[in-house]
């Protein structure tokens, strides 16, 4: 069982930006392309999107779980949580429960969802990102310069 967590803040981000907090194995797996048998989180992985946000969203943040690749054999668990005040420049947790059998996802150690889908039992890489893309708007209505910070990123593993 391992625990994650980071701190976050952030100004209402500008259309074209997205950022996240996520967990990357280094092979999600294609099974339609010989590298993992469908289903096969066991050896494949999954994405684990611990914290995902974009001004479109409002106030939400995002979790997701994304394995079988990314072709046509893609699956996909979307969560979204609440966080009153979000888009203004306040600090706030975001952790994951990760367990053999499933996941916990937490916002400011309130629990916002729970699943058993797609349990990885592979080693996974942490990566804070912000990216920018079509999905979060037109980064030509942005107004910048445009700031992020995480303040820190802990792991433990619960025995």
């Amino acid at each position: 069982n391992f625990r994650h967590e980071f701190k976050h803040a952030a100004r209402a981000l500008e259309p074209g930006y997205w950022n996240a907090f996520w967990l990357m194995p280094d092979d999600v797996g294609a099974p339609q392309h010989g590298k993992g048998a469908m289903d096969d989180t066991l050896h494949n992985g999954t994405e684990i999107d611990i914290f995902e946000y974009m001004q479109c969203f409002g106030n939400v943040t995002q979790n997701a779980l994304h394995w079988n690749g990314y072709e046509a054999m893609h699956k996909i668990s979307t969560f979204h949580a609440l966080v009153p005040g979000f888009s203004q420049e306040q600090w706030h947790v975001f952790g994951l429960d990760w367990r053999p059998d499933g996941y916990t996802f937490y916002v400011d150690g309130r629990r916002v969802s729970e699943t058993t889908n797609a349990p990885s039992q592979v080693h996974e890489r942490i990566l804070l990102s912000v990216e920018i893309g079509k999905w979060a708007h037109n980064i030509a209505d942005a107004k910048l310069p445009q700031q992020v910070m995480f303040a820190w990123v802990r792991v433990w593993q619960k025995r």
